[in-house]
């Protein structure tokens, strides 16, 4: 039974998909850092629960698209694309929040207002599930 499901081609598609995947998390994570006016890590190693919710939820937006994308594609190629277009538009959706919502993006990173914080993850998932929605084969 498992020696049908698991096949040798099958195993090597998990693995590439899945570490290329984990890298591609990484280097968005890194780069939403890079876009924050903050130094998030250090703010959540000091106790920032808002930074990190915040962090945590664009993340997960991002990998929602991932999921998408991984089931949708028919080559790695397409995978890396669409999840280089969900960074994209992951950023530039932080960016305009920032602009728009300036006091309140400030309160998640000097006050550590938890709310403001929850709402920025939600915009971040929202924007992850309407991206992974729109891939469609």
């Amino acid at each position: 039974m498992f020696n049908s499901i698991f096949t040798q081609a099958s195993v090597i598609h998990f693995v590439m998909y899945f570490f290329l995947g984990i890298a591609m998390v990484w280097l968005f994570t890194r780069l939403y850092i890079w876009l924050t006016p903050y130094e998030d890590l250090k703010l959540i190693e000091e106790g920032n629960v808002a930074v990190a919710i915040a962090l945590v939820g664009a993340s997960l937006g991002f990998s929602l698209t991932l999921v998408s994308a991984s089931m949708h594609s028919a080559r790695l190629e397409e995978f890396v694309a669409w999840g280089g277009v969900s960074a994209a538009i992951q950023g530039i959706v932080y960016v305009v929040q920032a602009h728009l919502r300036a006091l309140a993006v400030n309160d998640i990173y000097v006050r550590n207002n938890i709310a403001q914080a929850i709402l920025s993850a939600g915009i971040s998932l929202i924007v992850g599930v309407m991206c992974a929605g729109a891939l469609v084969p």
